[in-house]
């Protein structure tokens, strides 16, 4: 009896065991088979990661330091042109453009330019020499309406011929109050009032800006 069952159980082990190994070795190869597409989705997924994204060169942010140097350049270019005009300008304003004119002074027997009666001024201004700073200004003022084309100077000419010259032109007022201080001044020796100097004084100074603009 006991010889009968141990046949019975072995021949049920040997019918047995194709099916259980059949079933492992699909078991094994199913989850070689998971492992092995779980590999390869890692490997296309690291293939993904690793492949750059095009680049649009539209988004990207300008790069402002390649154009600090130009703006630079030509903000200091365009001060440097400011300052070159309000120089000249200045200039203009203090200097008067001489066009090598000069006035014949009888009374110094010489020829004077622009430059020498601007000197001139200084001194009289510094000496308090109000008769000759007077004199001075109007001379200047003669050489102004000549650099303006307004009058023609000559040795010859006394100031009311470059009175008459002026006839009709929007200056002849002006310097015919002047040409009449002036008179008074210098060759009548008459000694202004405060106001009246100050007055006759100003206008000299508003013909004289007015040429030299």
């Amino acid at each position: 009896m006991r010889l009968k069952i141990s046949i019975l159980f072995l021949m049920g082990v040997m019918f047995s065991a194709p099916i259980y190994s059949s079933d492992f070795e699909k078991t094994y190869w199913e989850n070689e088979a998971e492992k092995l597409d779980y590999t390869e989705k890692s490997k296309d997924k690291q293939k993904e990661e690793k492949e750059p994204e095009p680049i649009n060169e539209l988004s990207k942010p300008l790069n402002l330091e390649i154009y600090q140097w130009p703006v630079l350049v030509i903000l200091l270019l365009l001060v440097i042109t400011a300052l070159f005009y309000v120089i000249r300008k200045y200039n203009r304003n203090i200097t008067p453009k001489i066009n090598r004119q000069f006035i014949y002074s009888e009374e110094e027997k010489t020829e004077y330019s622009g430059e020498d009666l601007i000197y001139k001024i200084k001194m009289a201004e510094e000496s308090r020499d109000r008769r000759n700073l007077f004199r001075y200004k109007y001379m200047l003022i003669l050489i102004l309406l000549a650099e303006k084309g307004l009058i023609q100077l000559a040795r010859e000419y006394t100031n009311s011929e470059y009175l008459e010259q002026l006839r009709n032109k929007s200056e002849y007022t002006a310097f015919a109050f002047l040409t009449r201080v002036f008179g008074a001044i210098w060759y009548g020796k008459m000694e202004l009032k405060e106001d009246e100097w100050n007055q006759s004084f100003h206008e000299l100074n508003e013909m004289e800006r007015g040429l030299k603009e």
